[in-house]
């Protein structure tokens, strides 16, 4: 499994002899999408934080370890891996621990369900666990026991996170969910909330269905969301970096630990 590794310096020749330019290798920052459900929107998500990934200029490596067949994909922003099975799971993530960037970049775990060791052992490896929940009695359930079993495996919190997934866009169908469904849950383990789009299925499309042979360019609203999600996880994950338990909890960090955002429509 990757485990985030240090920082790395080199010095760049420089096209003036006197000057030496120092560049910071980042490591990949891993981040699973991870549920005992199916259906809560693990795969979707993942190709939107890729998605989002690209348009943020950064490389994303999406790791597929679902049983399911991966999708087929052809000049996508973003690498797809075939990581099913203990085996390659383990090449492909000593293969991604090793890589380095300027500019950082994402190896993204796309779950399965059902998976407990499994998803376990994936979670225990990742800087960051997000665990989708849709407005249902069963998923949020399933949601909030597995994230307790993170708690209990010694993750930190800021660090396993739920995404409430699939609001709607109609405001009294979505004070309703609220209502019924999220209004117990404590915000400060909630990433975000991201709202329904249809479009977005585009993005489980396999690439050789469509026009060309090609991944068409995503429509706005789908960019949109893959733009906020990636900004909502960078977000935290520098967060959790400078989190320090030892230090003076400040008015400023408790807003930032009970505020979510909305990703919705600009």
């Amino acid at each position: 499994m990757p485990r985030r590794s240090p920082r790395s310096r080199i010095a760049v020749p420089s096209p003036i002899p006197w000057i030496s330019i120092q560049v910071t290798f980042e490591p990949l920052s891993g981040v699973a999408f991870l549920s005992p459900k199916g259906g809560p929107g693990k795969t979707t998500l993942s190709h939107l934080l890729a998605l989002g990934s690209a348009w943020a200029g950064l490389p994303a490596w999406l790791c597929h370890t679902d049983a399911r067949r991966p999708l087929r994909v052809n000049d996508r922003p973003y690498a797809l891996i075939d990581a099913r099975g203990e085996a390659r799971l383990e090449e492909v993530s000593e293969m991604l621990a090793r890589r380095r960037r300027p500019s950082g970049g994402y190896a993204i775990f796309d779950g399965g369900g059902n998976r407990g060791d499994a998803d376990m052992a994936i979670a225990l490896a990742m800087d960051l666990v997000l665990v989708p929940i849709t407005p249902s009695a069963e998923s949020i359930e399933l949601g909030l026991d597995f994230l307790a079993r993170l708690d209990q495996a010694g993750r930190a919190p800021e660090r396993s996170l739920l995404v409430l997934n699939q609001i709607s866009s109609n405001v009294h169908e979505a004070t309703m969910d609220e209502r019924l469904f999220f209004g117990g849950i404590s915000t400060v383990r909630v990433l975000c909330r991201v709202q329904r789009v249809s479009a977005v299925r585009t993005l489980l499309v396999p690439d050789d269905a469509q026009p060309g042979g090609l991944f068409p360019t995503p429509p706005p609203r789908v960019n949109h969301l893959a733009r906020a999600l990636e900004r909502a996880v960078s977000a935290r994950l520098t967060r959790a970096e400078h989190l320090d338990p030892r230090r003076t909890r400040t008015p400023a960090d408790q807003h930032a630990d009970s505020h979510t955002d909305i990703i919705a429509l600009a």
